[in-house]
């Protein structure tokens, strides 16, 4: 997944109508997630934006890759992918 596809994948989240814009419920929706929402909010959220066959399972394919990007590298004796497991 690119970067590109993480930003649809976050926009298509806020944009239930599939309508390729954000009006001003759901921006307030959105912000208000991030900046009030609950944690069980939060994790759902950030499932749903990860869950791309929207089948209610993270695939270790697509996830390990994302995670690699963004993981902070551990001293040399820890490997990335151990880290991520």
């Amino acid at each position: 997944m690119t970067d590109d596809t993480l930003m649809d994948r976050i926009f298509a989240y806020f944009d239930k109508g599939m309508r390729q814009y954000l009006d001003l419920e759901n921006f307030v929706m959105m912000m208000s997630l991030f900046i009030r929402g609950s944690l069980e909010e939060k994790i759902d959220y950030c499932f749903q934006v990860y869950n791309l066959l929207k089948d209610g399972f993270l695939i270790k394919d697509t996830i390990v890759p994302l995670m690699r990007k963004y993981i902070v590298r551990q001293p040399a004796d820890e490997d990335v992918e151990e880290a991520i497991r």
